[in-house]
């Protein structure tokens, strides 16, 4: 069996979703896929971040309410893999944005899913790619991040229980 692909989202790129008023909103579309094909791994420093980005006051009309929030956090942080990072870094323009390559690192993570340019200008950081969520959408079509396979597919051999063999 393939191994799951570990992503880090970025709190850009989650609000973006979080926000997304269309179902065919890309940020929606990928966050969507990625949850339903991929293991998505975080940090305390990186729920901290969009736990304090959401409440600003500027996202209010937009739904941003501490119920719908909190909600929001809670369903990424309940099915995520949470990681400890130990090794800091300091590769990013913006030192706030070290913390997605931290647990990048900490998770194994072979992409980075980020709204944020100077993030994504690190492309590729240390063998994983950082993309934005349109360019994982690209990545995936072309087949690059391909859904992992069913463990309801038919099984190929014969011999196999669940064939009757």
């Amino acid at each position: 069996m393939r191994p799951v692909l570990r992503v880090v989202p970025d709190a850009n790129f989650l609000v973006s979703a979080f926000l997304a008023r269309r179902p065919d909103a890309p940020a929606l579309r990928a966050l969507a896929l990625l949850r339903e094909e991929s293991l998505l791994c975080v940090s305390e420093p990186m729920l901290l971040e969009l736990r304090e980005v959401l409440a600003r006051p500027k996202f209010r009309p937009y739904g941003a309410t501490p119920p719908t929030t909190s909600a929001f956090v809670d369903s990424i942080e309940a099915a995520a893999l949470h990681v400890n990072p130990v090794e800091r870094v300091d590769d990013c323009a913006d030192p706030d944005d070290d913390i997605y390559l931290e647990a990048a690192l900490a998770a194994d993570a072979a992409l980075i899913v980020s709204g944020d340019a100077a993030l994504r200008r690190l492309n590729p950081w240390r063998g994983r790619q950082i993309l934005s969520p349109g360019g994982y959408l690209a990545a995936r079509e072309a087949g690059e991040f391909s859904p992992p396979p069913s463990v309801y597919s038919s099984p190929t051999d014969p011999g196999s229980p669940a064939s009757g063999g």
